[in-house]
């Protein structure tokens, strides 16, 4: 018996290029640190944050003024409708419905069953909460009491499974800075409100209001409304003083933007710049404009988290590091003292050693295995797997002669398609198999001469015909030896090398 000879080649792929992508260095976690310092919140699964906003609500005595850019938490709903129940002013700010309408599919922070949801608590509300809305308005903040004794606290999380889900900060401010909230709130209520909850699924324009509430003066509280752009400026400060490092979180990234600008030019300074976001097509371009002027990148699949610290101060804000907030939103961003400040600067650093995701743009196959996300695609069709080594069979190959084997040809080696696994070798195996004799062949025998005793008992010479040792066999005008064993190669070899045949099995 000849068993066949089995191959194989490695081509090494560790100098293929990835895309740019999102490379996977440690599983997705929600955050578990929920109350870093007195005042500053992270969101975790015991919802301190949360549970705060609702005893306030359920606190208030005179007056609750409420923005969230979605409103689809059914406890803090409630929570409204006893204020309200209580003979409280309940006041809210939310996103009007042609600009949810026109929410990006890419985020599952806002997919439309949270429309939804936003829309059936509106209509709860009716009637017992004053709700405006305007398609510039995305801050989120509660404030309660503000005429007397004020408590407020600002959120990066809509009030809705953000708060208990996604990766977000909340901060408590101290009284002066909730009344400036509640001023801020005032403003845009009166000035910059397009329409009006009247009745369940109605809402009508806003009127022209008898008196104008006058701007507010608080320092520590920045803004943008359609008059004012003080947040940018505030961030922009932040950024371009600093020295030592710059620490930021954002959602939202806009490339070209002159914040963004301003990060890019400190990394290319050589101050030490980290940024945090969720892994999104939309931020691809800031985020690879970043990553090449030499900023640290890392993300979490649930980030909504927005925030920036560097030595000249810390900033907890509602807008994302674009125009959209920084320009044309109503949007809000609040100080932190001291110790707050460094626990926030503790956390972004956190973050950013234990975010799942870090960003390179072109990294070798060779460097990474495992989870990769590539960064122009959306999650469902952007992932892949780097792995060790792939298999790929070949078809079996047959060599030119069953004496040798090894003198097959080798067959094409050409790599597949890249598919949902980027391999850093391939292995090719292929089975290399001896010719076989044709199907159709037929024995040649050769003549022999030889003497035999006749009927006289004479010996008389005759030509016989005889099978050669191994066998011939002839099929299209060509010759094979035929073989079954290798103990046969030898006078096989001689055979073919006399009669110009192929050896082949049979």
């Amino acid at each position: 018996m000849i068993a066949p000879l089995r191959l194989s080649h490695v081509l090494s792929l560790e100098d293929e290029r990835l895309p740019p992508s999102w490379l996977r260095r440690a599983p997705t976690r929600p955050d578990t640190s929920e109350t870093p310092a007195p005042g500053l919140f992270r969101v975790g699964p015991t919802g301190s944050f949360r549970q705060t906003l609702l005893a306030a609500i359920d606190s208030a005595r005179e007056v609750v003024l409420l923005a969230s850019f979605l409103l689809a938490d059914e406890q803090i709903a409630e929570a409204m409708e006893r204020a309200a129940h209580r003979g409280v002013r309940v006041y809210a700010l939310t996103a009007s419905e042609h600009r949810l309408a026109t929410l990006p599919k890419e985020d599952d922070a806002f997919e439309m069953g949270m429309v939804d949801q936003h829309k059936r608590l509106l209509d709860r509300l009716a009637g017992k909460v004053l709700l405006r809305s305007a398609e510039h308005f995305h801050a989120k903040f509660l404030v309660v009491d503000p005429a007397g004794a004020a408590r407020g606290w600002v959120s990066t999380a809509n009030f809705n499974l953000a708060l208990q889900k996604s990766v977000e900060l909340g901060l408590a401010v101290s009284p002066e800075w909730a009344k400036g909230l509640a001023g801020w709130f005032s403003w845009v209520f009166w000035r910059e409100a397009e329409r009006e909850l009247v009745t369940k699924g109605r809402l009508a324009g806003v009127e022209q209001p008898p008196t104008l509430p006058r701007e507010p003066t608080q320092a520590g509280v920045f803004v943008t409304t359609r008059m004012h752009q003080f947040l940018r400026e505030e961030v922009l400060r932040l950024i371009r003083t600093a020295r030592r490092e710059v620490l930021v979180s954002s959602y939202g990234l806009e490339a070209g933007y002159p914040v963004v600008q301003a990060l890019a030019d400190k990394a290319r300074g050589g101050v030490p710049v980290t940024v945090l976001t969720r892994p999104r097509p939309a931020v691809l371009p800031a985020i690879a404009a970043l990553a090449a002027a030499g900023a640290r990148i890392a993300a979490h699949d649930k980030l909504h988290a927005k925030a920036v610290v560097s030595d000249a101060g810390a900033l907890v804000l509602t807008a994302n590091l674009e125009a959209q907030g920084l320009e044309h939103g109503f949007e809000v961003g609040v100080h932190l003292e001291a110790t707050a400040a460094s626990a926030l600067r503790s956390t972004l650093q956190e973050w950013a050693e234990d975010f799942p995701w870090t960003f390179s743009p072109s990294a070798r196959r060779g460097d990474h295995l495992g989870e990769i996300w590539i960064a122009d695609r959306r999650q469902g069709e952007g992932l892949r797997e780097v792995i060790p080594e792939q298999s790929v069979p070949l078809a079996p190959v047959v060599a030119p002669s069953a004496l040798d084997l090894t003198m097959a040809p080798t067959p094409s080696l050409k790599a597949p398609e890249p598919g949902q696994r980027l391999p850093k070798r391939l292995r090719f195996e292929w089975e290399v198999r001896p010719p076989r004799l044709p199907e159709k062949a037929k024995e040649r025998r050769r003549l022999v001469r030889r003497e035999e005793p006749g009927k006289n008992g004479k010996l008389r010479a005759v030509e016989v015909q005889e099978s050669y040792e191994p066998p011939v066999f002839e099929h299209g005008g060509k010759l094979y030896v035929a073989v079954q064993t290798p103990e046969e190669f030898e006078p096989a070899r001689r055979l073919a090398g006399e009669l110009d045949a192929t050896v082949v099995v049979r």
